[in-house]
């Protein structure tokens, strides 16, 4: 069953669940276009996770990071 966004939130949560990069990867392809852009980078040998949105009310860019705590394992997968 694929699981379902309903909120920023959810997808910060299904980050935090996630094991491996291979699994940060397919979560953030699983996301609703609504929840803005998403983007991963080394951060000494980590995963650190940024997502970058448009607030229309607001009318302006935003930007949040997180660094997940999981290792960047460069033999995991194949990008």
């Amino acid at each position: 069953m694929k699981k379902t966004f309903e909120h920023i939130n959810d997808c910060w949560n299904a980050l935090r669940a996630c094991e491996n990069r291979k699994e940060v990867i397919e979560t953030i392809n699983n996301f609703p276009r609504w929840s803005g852009s998403w983007f991963i980078d080394n951060d000494h040998s980590t995963i650190l996770v940024t997502n970058d949105w448009y607030d229309e009310q607001l009318d302006d860019y935003f930007s949040e990071s997180e660094n997940l705590g999981i290792d960047w394992d460069e033999e995991e997968i194949d990008e």
